[in-house]
């Protein structure tokens, strides 16, 4: 029976496999054992007796800290009886809970002795916290022989110190077993990692020999055929095509060396027709080696698409010719319209002359908004057409003619089909009947500054027209410049006119204001007087002034002094309050408020209420003050006398 290439290969790695699988579950058996003697060393006899050596820590820190408690007495070692308190309050608790844990995986004699000494410790640590309640009491110090007592508990002779060292010496000989067993656990380790060794060292050598000789077998029946087969792969990657011989085998090498001949001749077809498709030969006949010969496939639709290309090409010089023509063509009236001046007919027939002859157009002419009607209307500023200069003049308003609708509708208009006495109706531009018409507006963010007009025998190509569009904005950026700047100089005419008049108003006021300076002078110096006058009569004569609903505004010192109130108790009160009610009743000014608001002054004897109670008879006047409009600003009352 003939074996395929793949059930040799099978067979020779099955063997393989085996060993190897069988050397595996060997060292995964002493693994594991090493594994699980290091985990029980790790986590119980070495953590058990870390805990231990912590436990004797703590023992023999107490011991210390008491002591230096006892012989300082109470002067105030503060942080030692703090750290006392941790242990046994809270480190001794949570390692007793430890221990108790561990105890568990120890045998009964070690478990027995730790309990014994938990007991023990117990014991002790509830010592120390009676000595601490001993020592906290101040009054004990006072009692004779308390001192003496204290420190006899913590001499080597002492119930404290025995404790301390009998409790210090059982941890270290259950230290000690632990660490024997330790060293016994790591021991047995490695006399299992020796083994260990020794079996992988014989699986090893099992291993070659196997290995060995499998290979043998695989360079005998499957490499060297592979290597043949690889070397002609080898010229096909370099590019090279090998001669292939024929292998007398059933099997898959034999079918690989068929497939490689197959390869050989089915790429000598396609390096033919690569090389009469790269000369250019189109039509070169070639058929793939079956529907799914993604390579020979690949290569009948590169030839599509070299077709396509070559037309692509074409039409991309065309596009690029086009591009350059527009680019020119934006660079040039760029540059025209930066040479632009302040005479805008001229510039209007720059314009034009120049893109007719740029477009090679038969006529056409621009049109501009007129200033005085806004955008309603444009005026044919300049003409050209047939290599002359035209000297026409238009008007044409919103609506009107295909000009008129441009202007409208702010948009391009391109007519091909133009009727035959369009020109003579609208345009003036001449008699002829162009092939087409293109009408784009001059504007500029949404702003029309004019319109723009070309007629011509032959028909504009969309990119032409596109030109057009762009040199337009540029057109209308520019006209706007020009009248901007045409408008600036008008304004810096009637700004140096006006400056002119502004120089002679000026003097004029200059004289005014001279006069009103003197004028000044006099009111300041009439307003010293007043000044002086109101400061003597404030001083020499007592006088109140209040609203015209009654509330004090403003009262002098003589005034307050007479009546012997205080300047806050009278801005308190309504100013009548003041007054005697019968009195005033009785010179028959019961609403004497009333009287003040219609602007009636008036006068009289009267009595007032002095602070103490008694009555002020005096003589005096009501004065209504008025503003220009006749309305009460306050009310002034003055005493001309004191009534004796």
């Amino acid at each position: 029976m003939k074996l395929s290439t793949g059930k040799k290969t099978v067979i020779g790695l099955s063997a393989m496999i085996l060993f190897f699988l069988l050397g595996v579950f060997i060292v995964h058996i002493h693994l594991n054992k090493i594994r699980t003697m290091n985990e029980y060393n790790n986590k119980v006899n070495i953590a058990a007796q870390n805990l231990l050596l912590k436990f004797d820590n703590q023992v023999t820190q107490s011991e210390k800290l008491l002591s230096r408690l006892i012989f300082l007495e109470n002067e105030g070692n503060i942080s030692d009886y703090n750290r006392l308190q941790d242990i046994l309050n809270e480190e001794y608790n949570t390692l007793k809970v430890q221990l108790e844990y561990y105890s568990e995986y120890l045998d009964t004699r070690q478990s027995d002795d730790l309990f014994d000494i938990l007991r023990l410790t117990d014991q002790l640590f509830l010592s120390h916290k009676l000595i601490i309640s001993e020592l906290n009491n101040p009054l004990n110090f006072k009692l004779e022989g308390f001192s003496d007592e204290m420190e006899a508990m913590i001499k080597p002779s002492g119930n404290i110190i025995r404790s301390s060292r009998e409790i210090t010496r059982r941890l270290q000989i259950l230290i000690s077993d632990l660490d024997a067993e330790i060293n016994r656990n790591f021991a047995q380790m490695q006399s299992v990692l020796q083994r260990f060794n020794r079996i992988n060292i014989l699986m090893g050598v099992i291993l070659l020999i196997t290995g060995s000789f499998i290979a043998y077998l695989f360079t005998l029946l499957i490499t060297r055929p592979i290597v043949s087969i690889k070397d002609g792969l080898s010229m096909l990657v370099a590019g090279k095509l090998p001669v292939i011989k024929s292998m007398n085998r059933n099997d898959e090498i034999g079918e690989m060396s068929n497939a490689l001949m197959k390869l050989t001749d089915n790429l000598k077809a396609k390096i033919e027709f690569t090389t009469e498709t790269g000369k250019g030969n189109f039509e070169y006949s070639y058929l793939p080696a079956s529907e799914e010969d993604t390579l020979g496939l690949a290569l009948l639709e590169m030839r599509k698409k070299l077709i396509k290309s070559r037309q692509e090409e074409e039409n991309r010089k065309i596009e690029d010719k086009k591009r350059t023509w527009s680019s020119q063509g934006v660079a040039y009236f760029g540059e025209l319209l930066r040479q632009s001046n302040s005479d805008l007919k001229e510039l209007s027939f720059q314009i034009i002359k120049n893109l007719i002859e740029y477009l090679k157009a038969n006529q056409g002419g621009i049109f501009l908004v007129n200033d005085e009607a806004g955008e309603s209307c444009v005026d044919l500023i300049a003409s050209y057409a047939y290599d002359r200069r035209k000297f026409l003049e238009k008007r044409i308003y919103q609506g009107e003619g295909m000009v008129g609708a441009c202007l409208l509708e702010r948009e391009t208009i391109f007519l091909t089909d133009v009727p035959e006495d369009y020109i003579s109706i609208t345009s003036g531009l001449g008699d002829a009947n162009p092939g087409c018409v293109l009408i784009v507006p001059l504007k500029r963010n949404d702003e029309i500054y004019g319109v723009i007009e070309f007629a011509a025998f032959r028909v504009f190509e969309q990119y032409e027209i596109e030109l057009v569009e762009r040199i337009a904005e540029s057109i209308a950026s520019t006209i706007a410049t020009v009248k901007m700047n045409i408008r600036t100089n008008e304004l810096l005419q009637q700004s140096q006119e006006q400056s002119e008049e502004l120089r002679t108003q000026e003097e004029e006021m200059r004289q005014n204001m001279e006069e009103m300076h003197a004028t000044q002078e006099e009111l300041e110096r009439k307003e010293l007087e007043n000044q002086g006058f109101y400061d003597a009569m404030n001083t020499t004569i007592p006088f109140a002034e209040f609203s015209p609903e009654g509330k004090v505004i403003n009262i002098n010192p003589v005034f307050i002094n007479m009546l012997q109130y205080s300047e806050q108790q009278i801005l308190s009160l309504p100013f009548l309050n003041l007054f005697d009610k019968t009195n005033l009743q009785n010179q028959g000014m019961k609403d004497i408020l009333d009287s003040l608001k219609k602007g009636i002054s008036l006068n009289g004897e009267f009595s007032i209420i002095k602070a103490n109670g008694s009555l002020l008879k005096v003589n005096g006047d009501f004065k209504p003050v008025l503003s220009k409009s006749g309305s009460i600003l306050k009310i002034l009352f003055i005493i001309r006398k004191e009534v004796l």
